[in-house]
């Protein structure tokens, strides 16, 4: 009988274990994964074949897709994009921050405002767009800037102006977690 409750006891910390251990773990895996996985050809669009064979249909490369995935592991994973995203190639750079759009992820709010700040015109470009599609409440971007594929300075410009200039006046408040 002693051994039946010994049983069932460890059975129940390797479940608390594992439950506590599982977020961990699949953003570990998932970062390995953004690391290894094949860069597209070109960071704006990847070119793929639809079912046919026959017209080209534009989506995520592996890495966004891969990136998308160690998005959805939620707050945990800030720091795993926080290291993926001080790399100095840029097309990396863009391919990542391009896997955080959607409204479930608010977490990634002050990462994005700290990657209107690069460099590169296609990482701050991406970096609005998520921002854009987190916050549903307001747009910080002119209509139809993200289906043209080139980075159009002066536009990249006033969106990063007014998106800055929210986060300022209110967004810190409201999603910069006390920072």
């Amino acid at each position: 009988m002693l051994a039946f409750y010994a049983g069932t006891g460890v059975i129940c910390l390797l479940l608390v274990g594992f439950y506590f251990a599982w977020t961990p773990v699949r953003v570990w895996y998932w970062e390995r994964e953004v690391l290894n996985a094949e860069p597209v050809a070109s960071p704006d669009m990847t070119l793929k074949a639809d079912s046919s064979g026959l017209l080209p249909v534009f989506g995520p490369g592996p890495r966004t897709i891969a990136a998308r995935k160690l998005a959805n592991c939620g707050a945990q994973a800030e720091p795993a994009f926080r290291r993926l995203l001080q790399t100095g190639d840029s097309r990396f750079r863009v391919e990542v921050v391009r896997a955080i759009y959607g409204s479930k992820h608010l977490w990634a709010l002050p990462l994005l405002i700290e990657m209107t700040a690069d460099e590169d015109p296609r990482v701050v470009r991406e970096a609005i767009g998520g921002a854009d599609s987190i916050v549903a409440d307001r747009s910080f971007t002119s209509g139809g800037w993200m289906d043209n594929p080139g980075p159009q300075q002066a536009v990249v410009d006033s969106c990063r102006k007014k998106l800055l200039a929210w986060w300022k006046r209110e967004g810190k408040a409201k999603y910069g977690r006390g920072e």
